[in-house]
């Protein structure tokens, strides 16, 4: 299948990055195999991709402590003129609300 390989090389490709953390590295992994099976037509489509990736991907972040990782990835599309301050807010947002901590409790437990 295309896909699959398209996959399994995105993945070696970014596992081969040397500037990025571990977190973030399985962050753009877990980004670009749910936007390859998306394949969005168009930047105006990303808040809804971001919250769609939220609602399904969470969970997954929020147990492998890569809340952080995540937040950092949705300000980086931020910065690219992708998402505006509110649409960040309200995705940082949907995340904790997926789970029972506070953020100010999940970003002290994910530095220790």
């Amino acid at each position: 299948e295309v896909m699959g390989w398209i996959e399994e090389k995105t993945k070696q490709l970014i596992k081969d990055f040397t500037d990025v953390n571990q977190g973030e590295k399985e962050i753009m992994i877990m980004w670009n195999c749910f936007m390859l099976k998306e394949r969005p037509l168009a930047d105006n489509a990303m808040p809804q991709l971001v919250r769609r990736f939220v609602e399904t991907k969470g969970p997954e972040i929020r147990g492998r402590n890569l809340t952080n990782n995540l937040i950092l990835h949705l300000t980086n599309l931020h910065s690219f003129g992708l998402l505006k301050p509110d649409q960040l807010e309200d995705s940082v947002l949907q995340l904790y609300a997926q789970g029972d901590q506070e953020p100010a409790d999940t970003i002290k437990d994910e530095q220790n």
